[in-house]
């Protein structure tokens, strides 16, 4: 099965994400910080765009 790049960023941008607010203080406490808000940014963009590639392929 070929490599799947979209899916692989998409999944590397989740655990960027998790392991961010896991350790931010500012993030745990309820405010998004600078780097939450744009790793969510690109969590979602990413996600957006292999579940869009789902649904197209099915």
């Amino acid at each position: 099965m070929p490599r799947d790049d979209l899916r692989e960023r998409y999944m590397a941008a989740d655990r960027a994400h998790t392991q961010h607010r896991a350790n931010c203080t500012t993030c745990q406490a309820g405010t998004a910080c600078v780097i939450e808000k744009r790793l969510d940014e690109r969590l979602a963009r990413l996600q957006n765009a292999y579940l869009n590639r789902l649904r197209k392929s099915h």
